[in-house]
């Protein structure tokens, strides 16, 4: 009876209080991590001392793994099995990279566009946090297997004994094992739970939570994937920078509930334009990229970016009925095609950006494939801007009254 529960509370001690904290610790990190990509993106709902409040919550779930405590009530042991401490330790350390570049993306703002390296190592950091932790929690569930296995062992020595010596011992035996049966049931809700978190955090992750659509985050990946399919197999890819025109006047004249519904019937709108194995997604805002694979020739890559590019203004032209009202609303779509309008994820993406700015100069609800000519228009504005700054800053400029 002592061996068993021994074995009992060994498999409560050891692996019950461990569970919540690394579930509450990937929380953490991804609400930090999707909460900085909002912020960058133009969205002010969050601020970000709420991501950096994130993220001292998950390192201190994590050193609390390490050192134990009591967060919110929930009473941290720590890890006794040295492997498992080594690897909390790299999740530790893992944290500590995740803030310290969170902090270089936020200063850096410039510099941190859809594609760019140092959005790239962001989210390979962050992602190296959730592997980590994963395995963590791996080897904890390894180590409830082998306990599980010495309390079924010892409790069929245990039972087979008692049913020689008496059946008081036999009544007892079976009163605690209806006790260790709910424990396990316990730690097996924990673990249904552990499984329905980790797949509503895969969900965060990869998709936009307005709209349902891949997130920037995900779009970034498959296009790079994309680019390398492509480039193998010598074929065309076609990207759309898609930018609704005049929304921010249905925030202020309907309100941001309103432009929410909207986002997210002009969402259900592009998705019903694309074929299934291209893909749409929402990068923050109101701006979508489309991504068209597998074309096989320029010309037909050319013939096939119009003929998208038409379905997609067709589709947002109808009113939206919204709250009893009905919004119009149309959109300026930029397209670059890969390789001849970049190589890389980044240059795809500004350039087909570019040709939308010129649609909305040109009047808007419209389309315009990026061209070298754009290029060089963009690059002069530049150095004007530069030009004008610098004669600012050295009082160059006369005022004169005519």
């Amino acid at each position: 009876m002592i061996s068993l529960f021994d074995t009992g509370n060994r498999i409560t001690l050891r692996n019950t209080p461990q569970i919540q904290p690394i579930l509450k610790l990937n929380m953490e990190a991804t609400y930090a991590h999707l909460w900085l990509e909002e912020i960058l993106s133009g969205d002010k709902t969050e601020q970000i001392e709420t991501v950096w409040k994130a993220m001292e919550q998950s390192s201190r779930y994590a050193h609390a793994l390490l050192e134990g405590d009591e967060i919110s009530e929930l009473h941290i042991l720590p890890l006794a099995d040295s492997l498992l401490r080594e690897a909390m330790r790299e999740v530790e350390l893992e944290l500590e990279n995740f803030r310290r570049i969170a902090e270089v993306r936020y200063s850096n703002q410039k510099n941190s566009l859809p594609g760019s390296l140092i959005e790239q190592n962001f989210d390979q950091i962050y992602l190296n946090v959730l592997e980590k932790t994963n395995r963590v929690e791996n080897l904890i569930k390894l180590r409830l297997k082998d306990d599980l296995a010495s309390f079924q062992h010892w409790g069929v020595i245990l039972l087979f004994t008692s049913m020689i010596l008496s059946v008081v011992i036999i009544r007892s035996f079976l009163s605690h094992q209806r006790r260790q049966t709910q424990q396990l049931q316990t730690l097996s809700q924990a673990q249904l739970e552990i499984q329905r978190k980790n797949a509503q955090l895969e969900d965060m992750v990869h998709q936009d939570s307005l709209t349902a659509l891949p997130n920037r985050m995900y779009f970034s990946k498959e296009l790079q994937q994309s680019i390398s399919y492509a480039t193998r197999e010598k074929q065309y890819l076609i990207l759309m920078f898609i930018d609704l025109d005049r929304f921010k006047s249905i925030n202020d004249n309907y309100g941001h509930n309103a432009g929410d519904e909207v986002l997210k019937q002009v969402a259900k709108r592009l998705a019903g334009v694309i074929r299934t194995e291209d893909i749409v997604a929402r990068l923050s805002g109101d701006e979508f990229v489309v991504l068209v694979k597998h074309q096989g020739v320029h010309n037909t890559s050319i013939d096939s970016a119009n003929h998208i590019a038409l379905k997609i203004v067709e589709a947002l032209t109808p009113a939206y009925e919204i709250y009893d009202a009905c919004i119009f609303i149309t959109a300026s779509i930029g397209i670059s095609l890969f390789p001849q309008d970049g190589e890389d994820a980044e240059t795809l993406l500004n350039n087909a950006d570019r040709a939308m700015y010129h649609v909305k100069n040109l009047g808007k609800n419209n389309f315009n494939f990026f061209s070298s000519v754009l290029n060089d228009e963009a690059s002069k504005r530049l150095h004007l801007e530069q030009d004008l700054h610098l004669a600012l800053s050295q009082q160059q400029l006369e005022l004169y009254y005519q």
